[in-house]
């Protein structure tokens, strides 16, 4: 005769971890970037591929964000992608003193 399974019989194993979704570039409609500085800078990195990656469209992936949201440096990024500036305007140098400026509709 079999002795009836305890509920606590694998107890001490790890829960089952679902499989991660993969995303399409056509399921990506928000954008949202977390604070601290050194992040900043891999945002660019990360801005540079998302204008790359095309969904089946043809569009880009940051063609397709309808908004932005972020905290401290990702704030200042998001800001700055809200009001246009992509990958290439982030990275020239020559609008480093035009971009608050501009973020604030002086220009």
């Amino acid at each position: 005769m079999n002795a009836p399974k305890s509920p606590f019989a694998g107890a001490n194993q790890e829960p089952e971890t679902p499989e991660p979704k993969k995303l399409k570039a056509d399921d990506i409609r928000y954008l949202a970037l977390e604070g601290g500085g050194g992040k900043g800078f891999a945002y660019l990195g990360a801005i540079d591929i998302l204008e790359k990656v095309k969904g089946a469209d043809g569009r880009s992936i940051m063609a397709r964000v309808d908004g932005f949201a972020g905290a401290s440096a990702g704030a200042i990024t998001a800001l700055l992608l809200s009001i246009g500036y992509d990958y290439k305007a982030l990275t020239n140098p020559d609008n480093s003193s035009d971009c608050m400026m501009r973020a604030a509709g002086a220009t």
